[in-house]
């Protein structure tokens, strides 16, 4: 299935949704399938979704996966310096929460080889 034939699903989710955090769940799989899609106006749209709901996110965890987000779309969108930045502050969210040992689940991003990638890190703690 492409991205774009997993869409419609998602829009569909979130107009379904029957609360609030449905909602947010579903509107975070609909910004996923954007950023990730070929079209530039998905990826803009993907990234203009996240950029309105990233001011409302009260979890580290919830930053760091929409930050990772904007840095894949902004990659997508040859964006590479502020793909850049933003897979930074990803990583200094995540040093901080190391630190502080508030998550289990780490997310550490890089960029090989000019291409953005995602490591998932397990830590028992």
């Amino acid at each position: 299935m492409s991205y774009s034939e997993f869409m419609p699903g998602c829009e569909r989710e979130v107009a379904e949704a029957a609360t609030e955090e449905q909602k947010n769940d579903s509107i975070m799989r609909l910004s996923w399938a954007l950023v990730h899609s070929k079209q530039t106006d998905d990826v803009n749209r993907g990234i203009g979704m996240i950029e309105a709901s990233l001011d409302k996110t009260t979890s580290p965890l919830q930053t760091r996966e929409k930050l990772y987000l904007l840095a894949v779309g902004h990659y997508r969108n040859g964006n590479y310096v502020r793909s850049r930045q933003l897979a930074d502050r990803c990583l200094e969210l995540m040093q901080v929460a190391m630190y502080c040992e508030l998550v289990v689940t780490h997310h550490l991003i890089c960029l090989c080889n000019n291409q953005l990638v995602l490591f998932l890190c397990w830590f028992a703690g």
